[in-house]
């Protein structure tokens, strides 16, 4: 129930976000993004949104190109990733330079903020009534930065959840029979 809970579109509930190993899927909620990744296919709600229409785009172009030149044998081979790594890491990417792409607004709003404090015809009840919201504002886009991290350092410190993750693997080695190596595939 928690993890519909989390997929949630409902606008007046903001879904704490969460990377959520699940079986033969991985959940993804991060503000507006929510997914469902599979080894074939990743889900995303709200495509009409012209932020997820964008990061959709260029997850789909990421997928596209999505391959690995290994050596073996002394040899080059070209060799496809596996298509949820591919859709988490450029995932993952997008939303990291959304907020930097914030970030780089919020810079451009403080500096503007800071000339017009320097206007001597400005009274300090003016300059305090402009400053509490953008404050307000800033701490907030702070706060979704810090969770984010969190929730990736956390998941890259269980070797648990991380091994879940990786979806044709595991389908892989459960059509052969045997165990995942934790200490190898996580080395990769």
């Amino acid at each position: 129930m928690r993890d519909f809970l989390a997929l949630s579109l409902e606008t007046r509930i903001r879904p704490t976000s969460c990377i959520l190993p699940r079986g033969d899927v991985t959940l993804i909620v991060f503000g507006n993004t929510r997914a469902i990744i599979h080894r074939n296919f990743a889900l995303f709600f709200n495509p009409d949104d012209p932020i997820i229409e964008t990061g959709v785009h260029e997850i789909g172009q990421a997928v596209k190109a999505n391959t690995i030149i290994k050596k073996n044998d002394g040899n080059l081979v070209v060799q496809p990733l596996d298509f949820e790594l591919v859709v988490l890491e450029h995932l993952l990417k997008y939303i990291c330079d959304s907020y930097g792409r914030q970030g780089e607004l919020y810079k451009a709003v403080v500096d503007n903020f800071l000339l017009g404090t320097s206007n001597r015809e400005i009274t300090p009840h003016h300059i305090l009534n402009k400053f509490i919201p953008l404050r307000d504002s800033l701490s907030s886009h702070q706060a979704n930065i810090r969770e984010i991290s969190d929730i990736i350092q956390d998941l890259l410190e269980n070797d648990d959840d991380m091994v879940e993750m990786l979806l044709t693997e595991k389908f892989k080695v459960g059509r052969e029979g045997n165990k995942i190596d934790e200490n190898e595939n996580l080395q990769h």
